[in-house]
């Protein structure tokens, strides 16, 4: 073999060689940043708590299984063999078990659950981790937010602490203890998906993909240093599916509900006399908002805060006490979750304008429709829509408290009318924020409008009002 060819050969084996060990290298590389990429956040920082084990560890001793029972009448009153016996049936009553969560609070044995478990509860129980079962009494309940404060006869238990639920971010890790379907002592891990979830609870809730199954209700959120950031609750019922991610009730709001739970047994939210509707694109071309965003007020209760603190009508709430205001939703649970007497700053949008206003928070009234005014709700032109003016007749048939405004009686199909959500049987009060109180000035308004191409409508519809931005034609 000559010399040219032996140093090819070796030329290609270190070649060889080098591509081998490359390639390893390579491999090793990826392996460890796969492996990696799935550890939770705290495993690789000083935070005392390292692994899910740990946690556990932490957690498990201050959580309870909530058990409760209800009497209900015996579904042998439906059975034709009872029919027979028509005096005994009377007397047949059977008790239902319910299971939930619930965790410690207090060393002097408070605990926070959900008010729905121990709704109508005939009797509850608290199961503790060392297998001790109580007796428990609901302190407090509230089923608006779905928060209950429950008391045992019991010292010297472990609690768990809470943290600001405002600190957690969207994909930090967190962890919901609880017993689902009746298995104790469960804990499941997840992430934090999103945060200020709307619902009719009128809290902004934490959603997170750790499971939350039936019997986790009222077990806590926590993140890695052990601390509540949340209280597991159902908010689509029992039987529904969550699509793989659960609600919890942020620690914030948890934390004020407790205090007032304990201390009078009821809770007390804020309230400043508004009804509010989403901003529509149509509505942010015409009035201006900051980004788009905002609540439009629609209505004002009579001797509400809002209107004391000169407030009107058509006017977009941008920022409430300082903090830019999203959706209506969001804004109503930043109300309801403020202090009563409190004086907050609202700034909003006037005629393309900004103002201040300060207003002083009141006490949500048990019932809000009666604090509202309920007042009443041809040419067809450039809106698509036939209008008539409310005579004494239209005003009897359709329950109207006042004859101010015009009533629709059609709606072209395809019109701006129909296009910007417009029905008939809606009152039209206002129309570019200028009363509206019959055809004619109805007429006037679109015929003054020169070039604007937008028309925003004031309307009642079914005792409530809102407003409507239209496009004309």
């Amino acid at each position: 073999m000559n010399i040219k060819r032996r140093v090819a050969i070796g030329a290609g084996i270190l070649i060889l060689v080098f591509t081998m060990v490359l390639g390893l290298h390579s491999a090793l590389v990826l392996y460890r940043s796969t492996h990696n990429s799935f550890e939770p956040a705290a495993a690789t920082s000083g935070s005392q708590y390292r692994t899910f084990e740990n946690l556990t560890e932490r957690v498990e001793g201050s959580v309870v299984n909530v058990l409760t029972e209800q009497t209900a009448a015996s579904s042998a009153r439906f059975d034709p063999f009872w029919e027979f016996f028509a005096d005994n049936r009377s007397h047949m009553e059977t008790k239902e078990k319910n299971l939930g969560s619930g965790f410690i609070v207090s060393s002097s044995g408070y605990i926070l659950t959900n008010s729905h478990i121990v709704e109508n509860a005939s009797r509850i129980r608290v199961k503790l981790n060392d297998s001790r079962i109580l007796d428990a009494v609901v302190v407090g309940s509230d089923p608006k937010s779905d928060l209950a404060v429950l008391k045992i006869g019991a010292d010297n238990l472990p609690v768990l602490r809470f943290a600001p639920s405002n600190s957690i971010k969207v994909g930090e890790w967190v962890a919901a203890f609880g017993n689902p379907f009746g298995l104790d002592r469960t804990v499941t891990a997840g992430i934090i998906s999103a945060k200020g979830r709307s619902t009719d609870t009128g809290l902004a809730l934490i959603q997170t993909d750790a499971a939350i199954n039936p019997g986790n209700s009222g077990g806590p959120l926590v993140n890695l240093r052990g601390e509540v950031v949340g209280i597991n609750t159902n908010v689509n019922g029992p039987g529904r599916n969550l699509g793989g991610f659960g609600f919890a009730i942020p620690s914030d709001a948890a934390q004020r509900i407790y205090s007032e739970l304990k201390k009078s047994g009821g809770t007390k939210r804020g309230w400043i006399g508004v009804r509010i509707q989403e901003i529509t694109p149509g509505m942010a071309r015409n009035s201006r908002p900051p980004e788009g965003k905002g609540a439009l007020i629609t209505e004002l209760a009579p001797d509400g805060p809002a209107v004391k603190a000169g407030l009107q009508p058509g006017d977009i709430i941008i920022q409430y006490n300082h903090k830019y205001v999203r959706t209506p939703r969001e804004f109503t649970a930043a109300v309801m979750d403020t202090r009563i007497g409190t004086s907050i700053p609202l700034r909003v949008v006037r005629d393309g304008r900004e103002f201040v206003f300060n207003v002083l928070v009141g006490e949500r009234p048990s019932s809000i429709a009666e604090r509202f005014y309920s007042p009443g709700a041809s040419d067809r032109g450039s809106l698509g829509i036939t209008v008539e003016n409310v005579t004494p007749e239209i005003q009897k048939y359709f329950h109207l408290s006042s004859r101010e405004g015009v009533i629709v009686v059609e709606v072209a199909q395809g019109s701006s009318a129909e296009d910007g959500g417009v029905e008939p049987g809606d009152v039209i009060h206002q129309i570019n924020r200028l009363p509206v109180h019959g055809a004619n000035d109805l007429i006037t308004a679109l015929h003054d409008m020169g070039d604007e191409s937008t028309v925003l409508l004031g309307i009642e519809r079914h005792g409530s009002r809102l407003y409507l931005a239209l496009q004309l034609e």
